[in-house]
């Protein structure tokens, strides 16, 4: 069943094919691909041309949205219509500076001592009407991040989630 309804949809389903068969999972992308065909086909029915139009309404920057996220989201689109240009159709392909330059982020490592004063912190949360429960999640939390490696945003997904882990 093909997922992309827009009228580009052939071109992003043979790019898709080619990224598989070259052995790449392309997960986040083909998510980004399907969103961009699903704003394509709400707004610009029966398009078959990607436009400069559609192109720019993808690369607005959304609320929240961190600079490397949108760079991220503004990828697949910019491979998908360099796919199409090689193919000999037309298609706008966002300029490379869209949308600026890319944070680096750089490490951060804990001494012992700041490490104990972080936990000692945690442990020392008490229990507010506001959250009865805090006392309990937040060193779980921190230990989740300090030993599975995880991102902040991946311990949320799992608070939030209700997700077990075992």
């Amino acid at each position: 069943m093909n997922r992309f309804v827009s009228a580009l949809a052939p071109q992003i389903q043979d790019l898709l094919e080619i990224k598989h068969a070259m052995g790449l999972p392309y997960e986040s992308s083909e998510r980004h691909l399907l969103a961009f065909d699903a704003m394509c086909a709400q707004h610009y029915p029966g398009q078959s041309v990607l436009s400069r139009e559609m192109a720019m309404a993808w690369v607005v920057q959304r609320p929240d949205e961190h600079v490397n996220g949108l760079t991220r989201r503004i990828t697949p689109i910019r491979q998908l219509a360099k796919y199409i240009a090689s193919m000999g159709a037309d298609a706008y392909v966002i300029p490379k500076g869209i949308p600026g330059r890319q944070i680096h982020y750089h490490p951060h490592i804990f001494s012992h001592r700041e490490l104990r004063a972080l936990f000692d912190a945690a442990d020392a949360i008490r229990a507010t009407p506001y959250g009865a429960h805090r006392r309990m999640i937040i060193p779980v939390m921190f230990r989740m991040l300090y030993c599975l490696g995880l991102r902040p945003g991946e311990a949320e997904f799992f608070k939030s989630s209700g997700t077990k882990v075992s």
